[in-house]
């Protein structure tokens, strides 16, 4: 269960909660999301979201059992290392209003 705190700590939309996993889980370190008529960037590195019109940030957390791992590199690694041959653009039309950055 992904969290942000802009107070106090308020589990994230299911839908979202589930982007940060898949990201998470292929070893991205950064998230773009659209939620309400808002673009936001999650760090996952830096446990950082930034709402990306105001520039806010808040804090993130992972909180619940410990994520699988991907064995062929390190879950924050840069994504030029990720080997998925789809575009952004392919990545982001599959899965709708978010992609990794």
């Amino acid at each position: 269960l992904w969290e942000e705190s802009p107070g106090v700590w308020q589990a994230y939309d299911p839908s979202v909660n589930n982007k940060l996993n898949a990201a998470r889980e292929v070893g991205e370190y950064k998230l773009a999301f659209a939620h309400k008529g808002s673009v936001y960037e999650v760090n996952l590195a830096k446990c950082i979201q930034t709402h990306w019109d105001t520039g806010n940030e808040c804090r993130v957390r992972y909180k619940g059992p410990p994520l699988s791992k991907n064995p062929r590199r390190s879950a924050f690694e840069p994504s030029g290392a990720q080997e998925d041959s789809r575009s952004t653009k392919e990545r982001r039309r599959a899965q709708g209003e978010w992609q990794f950055e």
